[in-house]
């Protein structure tokens, strides 16, 4: 694995205050006709909208808010020849951002073509195109009008070369958004061809092939027909999984060594579609977030994970940060509100919804930024940021998190407890082992317990934790296994529910659960029963209900933590927690009350030693609220206790 480039003094998580800005070019909302992004393609006044938003009036106006990088249109995918015209408009626009101090994203589409026109530019380009089981090429759903480009083309990646070099030397972008930058299951020729390479190169010898597959070679193999739902054992779809895995992978390191080869400055951002509620990313889009990740340098998280109380679930994105700060990538929230029917997304229209969307960002390590803020309002030149009951808190918010960076410079994620996300597991049983993931997730989140989410890549990290939570991870090798022992070993508190150990990576089933002989340790808590497991409805929003049995899960983890836990919240169970370490040392307990239309009085905290230590000096930062010196409630050596007198919808607490 190549070293990744280190990321731009600008381009720190921290620093970024982003803004979506009119990502599709014109001629995009004129052939949908329909609605895109809140732009109706067919309004007469679309471009009206669309004139403004690129104006510098409007460019002045979102620096003076805080601004400060803009992700607009660059290549949508109709050609580099037939969109020279908008190319030009971004690069007029991207000349007057950076003279007001905006840096500028290009939208990039990585999954589709305009073949109507694209073909006057590169009339082979048919043959590039992804094909269904049956051989017909691919459209992109009912976009009769947009084709698929697999990736395993070379033709397709060196185009895609020409873009970003123009993108890079003409337009002078400061970084690249490939959106949807993930591959869906192609049954091309070129990939047969690779497909069988592959397992070729990984099972050279004839004993190898049998043993796996129960085949002498590969010569007459094709690959097998999408499993959407249920176990996969069938070893050439295991091996196809991890094929496209692999793939999506390489194509993605060549195009981050390509442009940061021509320039190491530019910044990498793509949106793969993951998180995205209960779908096998890795089955069904060819994600593995931890591969991914070391090739970019920010992905976005578009789903319905809007944060919000709704009907008793507790809705969020912290999922989506903590699998960027695992994986090495900032994250940028792009979601959208959607209705239990998921037919509809909608963006905020309360000033509570803006601050909680920001706020989570900021509390959860995420780029705070808008999603919604130039989208139309209405009719005309009207933008959602002239509601005045929107543009406020964001102005507020923004203006808090600039005045006060040094609360979030330089921090690193402070937990004790990390969750492991096994790849195979998800990858061949994801229905199961992700049910019983976000459940045991959505306890830690509720009940307020820092915790970190560790890949099976990089297994070795569980070592920096006191506590490792495997919720009904089934496939494990016989590394991964070695090194929870040793964990385990060295007094590591472990929690093991379900089938987690029983199989191998290839989902093959042990003589014995190879992690039988730590269960008699100590600190080593086995609930077979993984009580952990919910029942959470297929869709982009992702509404997870606390397990019946969550405080019977959180009495395990006090019980092999071998220091406890850091602290104890007493209150709502609506209440979001995470606690960052400044380079200073001072420790930040950032606060987000997920049902704030109702302010929360009174928050009782008790810190024990191993979060609070020495600290005791106890500072409250709100944007909703002054800055105030907290006095401890009550003090003495088991623990510091606060008493908060009021959390409107977000606070940090640094004790220092």
């Amino acid at each position: 694995m190549t070293k990744k480039f280190p990321i731009l003094k600008w381009a720190e998580l921290e620093r970024i205050r982003w803004a979506w800005w009119a990502w599709e070019p014109f001629y995009h909302y004129r052939r949908l006709g329909g609605i895109t992004g809140a732009a109706p393609g067919s309004a007469l006044w679309l471009r009206e909208w669309y004139e403004h938003v690129h104006s510098e009036k409007m460019i002045k106006r979102m620096a003076d808010l805080g601004i400060n990088t803009a992700i607009t249109h660059f290549f949508k995918g109709f050609g580099l020849v037939f969109e020279k015209e908008e190319i030009e408009r971004t690069r007029k626009f991207t000349k007057l951002c950076h003279e007001h101090g905006i840096k500028v994203i290009g939208y990039t589409q990585f999954r589709s073509i305009y073949y109507e026109t694209f073909l006057d530019e590169e009339p082979k380009a048919k043959e590039w195109i992804q094909r269904n089981e049956q051989g017909n090429l691919k459209s992109w759903g009912s976009a009769y009008y947009r084709l698929m480009p697999c990736i395993n083309h070379t033709e397709f990646i060196d185009y895609l070369k020409k873009v970003i070099r123009v993108g890079i030397e003409y337009v002078k972008l400061d970084g690249f958004h490939f959106d949807n930058s993930y591959a869906q299951p192609c049954y091309c020729e070129v990939c047969q061809k690779k497909f069988r390479k592959y397992l070729e190169e990984k099972y050279p010898s004839r004993n190898e092939r049998i043993e796996r597959f129960g085949l002498p070679h590969f010569k007459h193999m094709r690959i097998p027909p999408f499993q959407a739902q249920g176990p996969i054992r069938d070893p050439l779809r295991q091996e196809w999984i991890r094929f496209r895995c692999l793939s999506l992978s390489n194509v993605w390191r060549e195009i981050y060594l390509f442009i940061k080869k021509i320039n190491p400055d530019i910044v990498i951002l793509s949106n793969p579609a993951y998180p995205r509620g209960m779908s096998n990313w890795a089955n069904e889009r060819s994600i593995d977030p931890s591969q991914m990740g070391r090739w970019h340098d920010l992905m976005f998280a578009e789903n319905g994970n809007f944060p919000r109380v709704e009907n008793g679930y507790l809705i969020t994105q912290i999922r989506a940060y903590k699998s960027g700060r695992a994986a090495g990538y900032g994250v940028i929230s792009t979601t959208w509100l959607y209705s239990k029917s998921e037919k509809e997304g909608a963006l905020p229209s309360k000033e509570e919804q803006v601050e909680l969307s920001l706020a989570e960002a900021a509390a959860f390590g995420g780029i705070v930024g808008t999603n919604w803020a130039l989208r139309p309002y209405e009719r005309g030149e009207r933008i959602i940021l002239d509601d005045e009951r929107l543009e406020h808190p964001l102005r507020r918010y923004l203006s808090f998190l600039k005045k006060h960076e040094n609360l979030y410079l330089g921090r690193t994620l402070w937990s004790d407890v990390c969750i492991l996300y096994s790849f195979p597991s998800l990858a061949f049983d994801f229905d199961s082992a992700y049910r019983s993931i976000v459940g045991f997730e959505q306890t830690l989140i509720q009940y307020q317990i820092p915790y970190s989410i560790v890949f099976s890549d990089n297994i070795e990290k569980i070592k920096d934790y006191d506590v490792l939570i495997l919720a009904d991870q089934p496939c494990l090798s016989n590394h991964e296994c070695e090194i929870i022992q040793e964990f385990v070993e060295d007094g590591g508190g472990l929690i093991l529910t379900g089938r987690s150990g029983q199989y191998n990576e290839d989902f093959c089933e042990r003589i014995e659960n190879c992690l039988e002989r730590i269960l008699k340790y100590e600190r080593v808590i086995y609930l077979p029963e993984a009580p952990e497991k919910v029942k959470v409805e297929h869709g982009s929003t992702l509404r997870v209900p606390l397990p019946e049995k969550s405080e019977n899960l959180v009495r395990a983890i006090e019980k092999v933590d071998p220091g406890g836990l850091p602290l104890k919240v007493y209150g709502s169970q609506y209440l979001g927690l995470d606690i960052w370490e400044l380079p200073s040392g001072a420790r930040t307990l950032h606060l987000v009350n997920y049902d704030n239309t109702y302010p929360l009085k009174n928050v009782r905290i008790d810190l024990y030693p191993k979060i609070v230590g020495n600290r005791s000096r106890i500072t409250l930062y709100s944007p909703d609220q002054k800055k105030q010196e907290l006095k401890p409630w009550i003090k003495d050596a088991d623990k510091l206790s606060l008493l908060i007198p009021k959390i409107e919808t977000y606070a940090v607490v640094v004790c220092q």
